[in-house]
């Protein structure tokens, strides 16, 4: 039997595979965000070069507790390159998923010889309020770069909160949220350079009283804020100029 074969047809067919291949085909993907923090206690400032496979995609400088815009970076591993006085202190590499959002923070002591002395006392102080050599985390506090996931489920009238210790030398410290002195949430434990695990939270103004272990105050803040709808991060690090505590305060939307 003989089979007769129609172009026509055949182009047709064509067309309509690679219509199904292209229906097929993996969806465009979404940029991730990212942002950086610098809670380095001795160094003013740092520059983050951040790498991909191309070379160079950026160069940021963040000054002492502060904490960058979000950046849009196509999905993949990136290096992030630390630099404190001209000298490179920490190089990392971290995989960006699609549509992700995260916030990458430097913290701990930059180790220089010129703070030897100064970085002692701090120390030596800070272990007398948190019982000695047990505040010592495994790096001694040398830089340490983290990776927070910002991403969260959005609850109705309500926000989240977390909570991240970066104050080198108190290992289980007290973060109690109170409004008209009565405490309604609180985080305990929180250890260096940890986050504590996110909470809702009702909108508003609060008063948070920090405690070290051993039930020592720490700081009274005042008036810090949650919003509806957003994660807020309270960043307990130190004062560059003495050892008392303060909290920098960073938002994200989901």
């Amino acid at each position: 039997m003989k089979v007769a074969y129609n172009p026509r047809n055949i182009a047709f067919g064509i067309c309509l595979l690679l219509l199904a291949i292209a229906g097929c085909s993996k969806p465009d993907t979404k940029p991730a965000k990212v942002r950086l923090g610098n809670f380095l206690a001795n160094s003013t400032s740092v520059t983050v070069q951040i790498y991909n496979e191309n070379g160079v995609n950026d160069s940021i400088e963040v000054k002492y507790g502060e904490v960058t815009s979000y950046k849009t970076l196509q999905p993949g591993r990136y290096a992030f390159k630390v630099m404190a006085q001209g000298k490179i202190i920490l190089n990392k590499t971290y995989g960006l998923g699609d549509d992700g959002r995260y916030t990458i923070d430097v913290a701990g002591l930059l180790p220089q010889e010129a703070n030897k002395i100064n970085k002692h006392i701090t120390l030596a102080r800070l272990q007398n309020i948190t019982e000695g050599a047990a505040a010592h985390p495994a790096n001694g506090y040398y830089p340490v770069l983290s990776l927070f996931n910002d991403y969260f489920i959005k609850e109705d009238g309500k926000g989240k909160v977390r909570v991240v210790n970066l104050l080198p030398g108190a290992v289980a410290l007290e973060a109690i949220f109170t409004k008209e002195d009565e405490a309604v949430n609180e985080f305990s434990g929180l250890k260096y350079p940890k986050a504590a695990e996110t909470k809702p939270f009702e909108p508003g103004s609060y008063t948070i009283k920090l405690k070290y272990k051993g039930n020592a105050l720490a700081g009274v803040f005042n008036n810090v804020v949650v919003e509806e709808g957003k994660l807020t991060t309270f960043y307990i690090m130190p004062d560059m100029h003495n050892d008392t505590p303060i909290i920098a305060k960073t938002t994200a939307e989901p």
